[in-house]
């Protein structure tokens, strides 16, 4: 994923010798472009000679834009005569007409003089950025007309829900942009989320043996709420933003801008910690959208995703976004529906593959006697599948196993090889209460989705009350499995699944157990963390 941070500060004193750092931490999070602002805000300090020095830069730096300028009547700008403010605007403003280049403006409570001044000297076909937006919905048309984009950064998340929502809808997609603002603007999150700035003397010094997590956990608040969490109350005042905090506003505004329904059903849910324990991103009717599903999965508050390879042809494609994407554990796998297309060397292919790739999971491997794999031959399923079962045995891994209407065959399977002591992960389980303890005592985990909702709710509670609680996962089976009532819909397709759909199957899983969300959300995410934290992983164990 490419990012361009549209405004920020690096040459601000209190990051300047870290710089160098930022930059480079940025850009292996995907940050490939820096607008670094030299501000002229400050306009009672200006000397005599301050344009033409202006002037005399921008001949001499021809990749130059002009920014930050702009009008204050907030509290800060009320210090400095505002007659004076419009007079140094008028100048550099007609200065970038005059040059060709895009000008970066600061407006806070000056938007009707803001619109009036850019509207005589106006039209800009090379732009007008608003940076860090945050004026009303009704004036952007006319902005709009003018040349503008618009600029949102971390100041955006304190604002109410309901306006925030507003005016982003105003925005035409193509004139959206996104920055850091940085130092400033720090987003509000938790801290285990954000990038930190290297000694930040807001921080204690232990933060940073930590380094950078990769939580996401900020919510989608009701309409009255903002959209910060609670644990943002706790950021020290004054902490400084990293440029790679950028990702934070991308996610958050993925999220607002895909129109989700029913957000204000998930609001507290957004804030937890989850895992999404069997999809398949990989599959052709999402894979362009990939890149967007995960970014409002992680938005919302989806730690991990464990994408399943199906058969030979896509495995290189679950590997390569497993290597792009931290929080995508890859698993190869042949599904029992393709076992007959497999080619002579599919084995060997498979193995040189957890070899090459030690995070690698096994999955999704299986048995299928149901209506589903009618004309594939089953005893060719247990030969491929003994196989691939030993092997994640062998390798210490767990496997991810798909299984209808074949438990007893399953069951002999795994007590001759078995036990499993990395975990056997039986996704989308369906089967009946009774087979679940003998598959507990086997390595078994028992991972629930969408497609126990059609069941009937007496049944489904039966099922999901027969596992013990430490054996609970979580997952879509994305672009398959989509909830009844799903909270978010795939662009362009609401047939399609998407993993950010975890929230529902999290709330109707609880509600069978009569639980309260938020414990079923931790007691699912360190399960699943147990689980794929096996030697290799990319995830770290953490111990309760």
């Amino acid at each position: 994923m490419k990012l361009f941070d549209a405004h920020c500060h690096l040459q601000d004193p209190r990051v300047l010798n870290k710089a160098p750092k930022l930059i480079s931490t940025a850009l292996d999070s995907g940050v490939l472009n820096f607008a670094v602002m030299l501000s002229l805000r400050y306009v009672a300090e200006r000397s005599q000679s301050w344009f033409s020095t202006l002037k005399e830069f921008f001949e001499t730096t021809p990749s130059a834009a002009v920014g930050e300028i702009g009008l204050d009547k907030g509290s800060k700008g009320k210090e400095i005569d505002f007659n004076d403010q419009i007079e140094v605007f008028r100048q550099q403003l007609e200065l970038a007409k005059e040059l060709k280049k895009p000008v970066t403006v600061h407006c806070v409570h000056a938007f009707g003089d803001l619109l009036q001044i850019v509207k005589n000297i106006g039209p800009f076909p090379d732009g007008i950025m608003l940076h860090s937006y945050q004026g009303s919905a009704e004036i952007v048309p006319e902005f709009v007309k003018s040349g503008a984009y618009f600029s949102l950064s971390g100041h955006i998340m304190p604002m109410k829900a309901e306006k925030a929502k507003k005016m982003l809808k105003a925005i035409p997609s193509k004139r959206i942009l996104l920055e850091s603002d940085a130092p400033d603007a720090l987003p509000n999150s938790d801290l285990g989320s954000l990038f930190l700035v290297d000694e930040d003397p807001s921080l204690p010094l232990d933060y940073f043996a930590h380094g950078r997590s990769s939580a996401s956990n900020f919510a989608i608040p009701s309409d009255n709420q903002s959209f910060a969490p609670r644990d943002a109350l706790t950021l020290p005042k004054n902490m400084l933003n990293h440029p790679a905090n950028i990702h934070k506003k991308l996610s958050l505004l993925t999220i607002i801008l895909a129109g989700e329904p029913h957000c204000h059903m998930v609001c507290e849910s957004m804030a937890m910690k989850l895992f999404d324990a069997h999809c398949h991103l990989q599959d052709q009717r999402i894979l362009d959208k990939a890149p967007e599903l995960i970014a409002i999965a992680y938005g919302s508050g989806v730690r991990y995703f464990a994408v399943n390879g199906i058969t030979e042809k896509d495995w290189p494609l679950v590997k390569e976004m497993g290597d792009e994407y931290f929080s995508v554990i890859p698993n190869f796998g042949l599904h029992p529906w393709f076992v007959e297309g497999k080619s002579p060397s599919w084995f060997t292919t498979l193995k040189e593959l957890f070899e090459a790739n030690p995070s690698a999971a096994v999955g999704e491997i299986g048995l299928d006697k149901s209506p589903l794999a009618k004309g594939v031959d089953f005893s060719e399923q247990v030969e491929v599948f003994k196989k691939q079962l030993q092997l994640a045995k062998e390798l210490k891994r767990p496997a991810s196993v798909h299984c209808l209407d074949a438990f007893p065959e399953l069951l002999r399977i795994m007590n001759d090889i078995g036990p499993f002591p990395s975990g056997v992960i039986l996704h989308s389980f369906q089967g009946s209460p009774e087979v679940v303890p003998e598959l507990t005592k086997l390595g078994s985990y028992f991972s629930f989705s969408g497609h126990l909702m059609p069941l009937k709710e007496d049944k489904a509670r039966k099922i999901v009350k027969a596992v013990p609680l430490d054996r609970i996962l979580l997952e879509t089976d994305s672009p398959d499995g989509l909830p009844k009532n799903p909270l978010f819909l795939v662009p362009g397709n609401a047939s399609l699944n998407q993993p950010a759909n975890v929230h529902s199957v999290l709330i109707y899983v609880a509600s069978l157990l009569e639980m309260e969300k938020e414990k079923l959300a931790d007691i699912t995410y360190k399960n699943a963390v147990r689980v794929f934290s096996f030697e290799g992983s990319k995830i770290p164990f953490e111990p309760s």
